[in-house]
């Protein structure tokens, strides 16, 4: 997999401060080489993984010694979780045995944290994989998606497609 390396005028997440460098300044010092998102499914190599820049930072909620989890930026219900692999594979066809059961590991832990902090009526438990699945950050990842009466009106028809 290539990686691209942070430079000074690298243009990404900025805070509250003005031109400063929040996640790479902060977290990752100048020249360091991260994994990007090229592979064959999404070629874009300019731009550096998302999800290996939030492992970076520590900002998860929990992780074991191969996967870490986190809520969703772009939740598709309160307590929507993705468990990400640490290490920087397309998708869970590409983790090993291990990896796949550390990610199962924090499923169950997100699974009985998100059900203490909200009254969960059903949960979706998925993943996409490429761009015709519907994958839009190419680093595996498991939605664990908590699901509450009425949230669809009827759920046989959206899931029927």
């Amino acid at each position: 997999i290539p990686s691209a390396t942070i430079t000074k005028d690298d243009p990404g997440p900025r805070d509250a401060e003005p031109g400063v460098n929040s996640t790479l300044e902060r977290v990752l010092p100048v020249g360091t080489a991260l994994v990007a998102s090229g592979h064959p499914l999404h070629p874009d190599v300019t731009k550096p993984c998302p999800f290996c820049l939030r492992i970076a930072s520590g900002d998860v909620e929990s992780r074991n010694s191969l996967a870490v989890a986190f809520r969703d930026q772009y939740p598709v219900s309160p307590g929507h979780t993705l468990v990400v692999p640490s290490r920087h594979v397309t998708s869970l066809f590409d983790v090993d045995e291990e990896e796949l059961k550390e990610v199962w590991s924090l499923i169950g832990e997100a699974k009985l944290r998100v059900a203490a902090e909200r009254q969960v009526d059903g949960w979706n438990i998925g993943t996409n994989i490429g761009d015709a699945g519907g994958q839009t950050v190419h680093h595996a990842h498991v939605h664990l998606i908590p699901r509450y009466r009425g949230d669809v009106e009827d759920p046989e028809v959206v899931y029927a497609a």
